[in-house]
């Protein structure tokens, strides 16, 4: 007779996993924080703004070389090691894992919606859950297959990201030919464009921005249409308005940034080699010396390539469009490459037992995942929304930097304290509860310890 299943307890989490988790956390607040507080355009930038100073660049490059396109693939490995994870644990109790595990996926999908309509349109928990359940397809498959499919659908993520990488490229060269072609206009015209202007003053941001579309103004969302009446919008609200740029956005990333440009393939490969890293246990104590091999090899591998393919634009500074715009997808490769070399260093300093005090603020941090992600574009909202200071479009980078900083700082407190109380956060136990299909244990006992 199988025994009911029941969440990890604390005592079985690997301690490396929290750490790693509350890195990825800060490394992702800090690519995200530029898109919660400008326009989506500047997710298209490949180079910061000439007029920006020389902090302002560093910060650009440093974050591009670090974080963007490294932490997210972390999250997303310890997502797949998560799903593993539980996985050998129900097999090994002889319980129902499928069930549970699809109930957690459909949660996900479901706050990750509410993610998106109420706060910022770069959720990704619900893709998260949407490849989390296309995921559960390979989980009973050993290490090796689940490195070779990771290995097919990074490739495939690789091929479609250049694919629409050369399409956009192409694009832009035919937008700018032909506005050099309707550089010269007819006085009629002029005066025509300048009534029409005044005439769609009193038009809403998003009417207006629809209007850009229909007369061919507006390609994309680094135009100066686009971004100024978003930032009119998220600033000023209303709510409508500010909703509909967003679910625009959110659109957008999840056509053709996730389904189209490989996004998709790239997320489930990554969740493969999480889970494959789980099953091959090499995060087991008898691994401690491969671990630190591999540390050394991904770091000389990874770091070096994602510097240069930061700063491409800055040796290069000739590049064709074509070259400059394909380049980029090479972090779908080498970003895995620098996630592991975060991960197996993580491990290792762990097993070292070294940094305890910087580990257990990560760890504490790690533990409360979900609820600190959710959070942090809460307050980052706070500060951007018309709904609180409205801030948007207005902070250069280093005082995001200092944004960032200060609420990570916020949230390891409040992670602590928490944790003195509570086994999980708020938003962990609304999870379970919904996984479990009853009220899980929130409340720490006396006798409980991490």
């Amino acid at each position: 007779m199988s025994t009911q299943a029941g969440p990890i307890k604390e005592s079985n989490r690997i301690l490396s996993l929290d750490v790693a988790r509350g890195f990825a956390l800060l490394g992702i607040f800090l690519v995200n924080i530029s898109l919660m507080a400008a326009p989506l355009g500047e997710l298209t930038y490949n180079a910061p703004m000439p007029e920006e100073g020389a902090l302002s660049q560093t910060i650009f490059y440093a974050v591009r070389t670090f974080f963007e396109g490294k932490t997210y693939p972390l999250f997303s490995m310890l997502f797949g090691i998560g799903l593993a994870m539980q996985f050998m644990r129900s097999r090994e109790k002889g319980t129902g894992y499928y069930p549970r595990i699809i109930r957690r996926q459909i949660a996900l999908i479901l706050i990750g919606l509410a993610h998106v309509i109420l706060l910022w349109y770069g959720d990704i928990l619900f893709t998260y859950g949407i490849v989390g359940l296309i995921t559960l397809a390979c989980i009973r498959l050993p290490a090796r297959w689940l490195t070779a499919i990771a290995g097919i659908c990074l490739a495939l993520a690789v091929i479609s990201g250049v694919g629409m990488s050369a399409l956009g490229a192409y694009g832009i060269e035919q937008t700018q030919r032909q506005a050099q072609t309707e550089a010269v206009q007819q006085p009629e015209t002029v005066l025509e464009k300048s009534t029409t202007e005044t005439k769609s003053e009193s038009l809403t941001p998003f009417a207006k921005l629809m209007k850009g579309f229909a007369e061919n103004e507006v390609q994309d969302p680094k135009d100066p249409i686009w971004q100024d009446n978003e930032i009119i919008a998220t600033r000023d609200g209303p709510f409508t308005q500010a909703l509909l740029f967003r679910l625009m956005a959110w659109i957008g990333v999840i056509i053709f940034g996730m389904a189209l440009a490989g996004g998709f393939f790239h997320i489930l490969a990554i969740f493969l080699i999480g889970a494959a890293i789980w099953k091959a246990d090499i995060l087991g104590p008898k691994h401690a010396a491969l671990r630190k091999k591999l540390t050394i090899l991904f770091g000389i591998i990874g770091i070096p390539a994602s510097a240069y393919i930061a700063t491409f634009n800055i040796i290069h500074p000739n590049a064709s469009p074509y070259l400059s715009a394909v380049v980029p997808i090479a972090v779908y490769v080498f970003g895995p490459i620098v996630s592991l070399f975060y991960l197996f260093g993580i491990a290792s300093i762990v097993d070292m037992g070294i940094l305890k005090p910087l580990q257990n603020a990560f760890a504490n941090a790690g533990r409360l995942a979900l609820t600190n992600y959710l959070s942090q574009t809460f307050l980052a909202s706070i500060l951007f929304a018309f709904w609180g200071l409205g801030m948007f479009g207005s902070v250069d980078r280093p005082m995001r930097m200092v944004i960032v900083l200060s609420i990570f700082i916020l949230q390891i407190a409040f992670s602590a304290l928490w944790l003195k109380a509570f086994k999980i956060g708020p938003l962990e136990w609304l999870l379970r509860t919904i996984t479990y299909l009853k009220p899980q244990q929130i409340r720490r006992t006396p006798t409980q310890t991490d």
